[in-house]
């Protein structure tokens, strides 16, 4: 019996697997690492490119990797002027119910279609990709195929967006209320909670292995320890969390910062990586 084929679509600023980070890539990482073990479906990922990701194989899974620069190939410009003549404003006032068909034709969303065809999955999810937008070609080509969207996180509803992806992963209630407000969509809409292996957090040590540890970090044993983990960036809160760490007068009270300044080129955050990175980095001196 041939295997389900799911074609994942990650995001694409970080690569799979998750050799430079990323909670979206960890995910799923460990997803395609588990299915290695029990080989339930047939994977296929679509990722940025990374030298040191493509090392990696897989039994059950296949990525493809997408260099992201502006070249375009020229079968691609041909396709995009074809389309651009094709759909002109006459013909998007005819379906203006469905313009959301008519958006602009991205390298990104010709590419997933090229691969798509060669792979004929059975189910298509877009794993947190924010763009999804750009994705239409391929909703358009496949018809008869189950299109999902996982957000991993608070997003408010884009209608235009749900009729590309009518169905819907979330992590949680609290996400999938956000993101699925208009009932009268048709769409499976379900809650699977992201899971962790418990066993890395099942490790006992005792009272000298722990003062030993803290030691080595600069804390003594009375000290109350407060630990941020994650990407050092401006949107998780970092440089808040050390503002308020500079209202507290008591000397036992410390924070512990583990990450890593990883840029990120298609963010667009507040502050610029470099000036985020200067104003924490002086907070902490």
């Amino acid at each position: 019996m041939e295997k389900t084929k799911v074609l994942l679509i990650a995001p694409q600023s970080l690569p799979i697997p998750a050799v430079k980070g990323g909670a979206v890539e960890t995910l799923i990482t460990n997803l395609i690492t588990e299915n290695e073990i029990y080989g339930a479906v047939f994977f296929y990922v679509i990722s940025t490119y990374d030298t040191e990701a493509i090392k990696c194989n897989y039994k059950n899974s296949k990525i493809f990797y997408i260099k992201h620069d502006l070249r375009s190939p020229l079968r691609f410009k041909f396709y995009f002027l074809f389309r651009k003549i094709l759909f002109n404003r006459f013909t998007k006032k005819m379906f203006k119910n469905n313009s959301f068909k008519f958006e602009r034709l991205t390298l990104f969303g010709y590419q997933c279609t090229q691969i798509a065809k060669r792979i004929k999955p059975d189910i298509i999810i877009s794993e947190g990709y924010d763009k999804l937008n750009r994705l239409w070609p391929l909703v358009g080509y496949f018809k008869d195929i189950k299109f999902y969207y996982h957000p991993h996180y608070v997003r408010e509803e884009v209608l235009s967006i749900r009729k590309l992806f009518p169905n819907t992963i979330a992590i949680s209630k609290f996400v999938l209320d956000h993101w699925v407000k208009d009932k009268t969509l048709n769409g499976n809409n379900v809650v699977v909670f992201n899971g962790i292996d418990i066993s890395l957090f099942n490790k006992k040590i005792n009272s000298e292995q722990r003062n030993k540890i803290r030691e080595s970090l600069g804390f003594t044993k009375d000290d109350f320890v407060v630990l941020f983990t994650g990407r050092l960036r401006p949107h998780k809160g970092l440089l808040e969390l050390l503002k308020a760490f500079n209202f507290i007068k008591d000397k036992h009270i410390k924070l512990l910062i583990v990450g890593d300044f990883l840029s990120e080129t298609n963010r667009k955050d507040k502050l610029s990586e470099s000036e985020f990175e200067h104003e924490c980095s002086s907070i902490i001196h």
